[in-house]
């Protein structure tokens, strides 16, 4: 029999659970997968950056004093390479303060770390043409593909292979298939085919890199899960990655190009690296790539770091901020960007990588300064993949088809400005406005943004313009006549200084909800479980139209501008060198 005292306890037995799951929507962002279908994201909380955080190493051990490092202009690369490939596991081969002359590569060695006295207190500089000026890794992996026969749906945490007896627990291996024609996936774009974006010349785009964790038989369990389904018809294959450097990292320091006449020297590079990092360093005077994430990398972490300024400021190849490629479950966080080419480019088979809380500010080539805007970030190779960008500040983001196809990518909670302060928009040019999608880019999820600057943008939408833009849009969306990139978009609760509004999915003139529920209650974060500590006493989130202002102190921002980040924060650092100290 049910008593009244039973039914009061029930309800309130009820009342709480209900207030416990808004408290953990809330606090986990577990709404996103309401307001963005499970077919467009994946669990990026807890699996992109370095595995259990960055290791605080304590055991230091002095690059001068025991092995001969100096720092009197002539070159002492050797010096720090003996440095680092004497010191012990979990060690830090430290450079006090000074300008250390190099001339060929620095190579941090695995479970190592390069540290420096600080940002423009302990210097690399490299007056030659080499390239790389600092490498963590040791190329990438030519290994022969192996067939899985099951196992390869989204989600999925465990896969059968053919002949798995070359793989063992603790390994990386690469999972993809043939190009999807249904997406599309495609290696082809306005600038050609790209042979060079995956195995077997460009006809395995799609891309994602797991570790294993546990080996029966032909069986192998991995993690993370994988980010979306293949295909039997598209022959799915494991590749073992080789020569995988693990847990080396670099911090504290500023690498820096000098003197020389090349432009092709890449200032940090990571090839074939898992769970490695830099960590507050200023990457100055970047040459081809600031730094290159480039090949068979995974969980690899960029934080609280400034990259600025280029060798070549003009050319369309040169000065990237950091290029992503072939790489997974990356994190890329709470820096700024300034007077670089670019900022973080996604380029071929990235995938499932978070771009958070960066400040970009005056990055863009000088050759198009009267002309176009180029983009701050874009998605630059065939084929990007469910990655998310979140909460930053920068003036335009592009998934471009210049190179073939991207999808499943996600902006949450961004802002995007529309408008570069020192640039003259010319009429009649292209690449204009706050988001632009590409041919062959579809299924784009944009949800919480702010987008646009009042009284510069003229059209709202662009949808599938048959040449370059004419116009100032807030979207340009299937460059190039292609109606697909609109008609797969979802965009919701973002709010536009063209008309003063937030839309939702369900509005006359957007896409639609895309299997979505439109909730208007936005989660904090698509990846952070709670306020991270690099936001010290600021509020966060930052950005959104559900707030009050809508874009609130971003802490990169207010470092750029050598501000106190908030309220009853210290002061930041300074910014370092020849950062100037500018208010947008």
């Amino acid at each position: 029999m049910i008593t009244d005292r039973n039914r009061v306890q029930r309800i309130r037995i009820i009342a709480w659970c209900f207030s416990l799951t808004a408290f953990l929507v809330a606090l986990t962002g577990i709404a996103f997968a309401q307001i963005i279908p499970s077919s467009r994201a994946v669990m990026w909380q807890g699996n992109v950056g370095v595995e259990g955080s960055i290791p605080n190493r304590t055991t230091l051990r002095n690059c001068v004093a025991l092995y001969g490092a100096h720092a009197d202009g002539s070159n002492t690369a050797d010096h720090i390479n003996t440095c680092l490939s004497s010191i012990g596991s979990g060690e830090v081969a430290y450079l006090p303060a000074g300008t250390y002359v190099v001339g060929s590569t620095i190579a941090i060695p695995a479970n190592k770390t390069l540290r420096g006295a600080g940002v423009d207190s302990t210097i690399i500089l490299s007056n030659s043409d080499f390239t790389p000026i600092v490498r963590i890794g040791n190329g990438y992996s030519s290994a022969a593909g192996i067939n899985i026969t099951s196992g390869y749906t989204k989600g999925s945490r465990q896969i059968v292979v053919t002949d798995a007896s070359t793989i063992s627990s603790g390994d990386f291996i690469r999972i993809d298939e043939l190009n999807d024609e249904t997406i599309p996936v495609t290696k082809v774009g306005l600038g050609g085919v790209c042979t060079w974006c995956s195995r077997e010349d460009g006809d395995r785009l799609r891309t994602q890199i797991v570790k294993v964790t546990a080996k029966t038989g032909n069986t192998l369990s991995f993690e993370p899960p994988f980010f979306f389904t293949f295909s039997s018809a598209n022959a799915p294959q494991a590749q073992k990655l080789q020569q995988m450097t693990q847990y080396a990292g670099i911090e504290n320091l500023t690498i820096k190009n000098g003197s020389g006449t090349g432009a092709r020297r890449n200032n940090l590079d990571f090839w074939s690296a898992a769970n490695c990092w830099a960590k507050n360093i200023k990457i100055d005077t970047c040459g081809q790539r600031c730094i290159d994430i480039r090949l068979d990398n995974y969980r690899v972490e960029i934080r609280d770091s400034y990259i600025t300024d280029c060798l070549n400021h003009t050319s369309s190849d040169t000065c990237y901020g950091i290029q992503l490629a072939n790489s997974s479950s990356c994190l890329i966080e709470n820096n700024v960007f300034y007077r670089t080419s670019d900022g973080p480019m996604l380029m071929w088979g990235a995938s499932g990588n978070v771009i958070g809380y960066n400040y970009l500010y005056d990055v863009h080539r000088d050759a198009n300064l009267d002309s176009w805007f180029w983009p701050d970030s874009w998605a630059h190779g065939a084929h990007t993949s469910f990655n998310l960008y979140e909460g930053n500040i920068e003036v335009l983001h592009c998934e471009d088809g210049y190179w073939g196809s991207n999808s499943h990518n996600t902006f949450f909670r961004n802002r995007f400005l529309g408008k570069m302060d020192n640039v003259t928009w010319v009429p009649g040019t292209s690449q204009t406005g706050a988001f632009i999608t590409g041919e062959t880019n579809n299924y784009m999820s944009l949800v919480g943004n702010v987008l646009g600057t009042g009284g510069f943008s003229d059209v709202y939408e662009e949808e599938a313009p048959s040449g370059n833009y004419a116009s100032k849009p807030i979207y340009g969306t299937g460059l190039f006549s292609d109606t697909k990139p609109f008609d797969t978009m979802l965009r919701h609760y973002n709010y536009d200084y063209l008309t003063n509004s937030t839309k939702h999915c369900e509005d006359a003139g957007e896409p639609g909800c895309q299997g979505g529920n439109g909730n208007h209650t936005l989660p904090g974060s698509l990846y952070l479980s709670s306020k991270p500590s690099f936001f010290g006493g600021c509020s966060w989130p930052a950005i959104g139209p559900d707030l009050s202002p809508m874009v609130k102190t971003l802490p990169a921002k207010a470092r750029y501008e050598g501000s106190s980040a908030c309220e009853g924060d210290t002061m930041p650092p300074q910014p370092p060198g020849n950062l100037r100290i500018v208010v947008p």
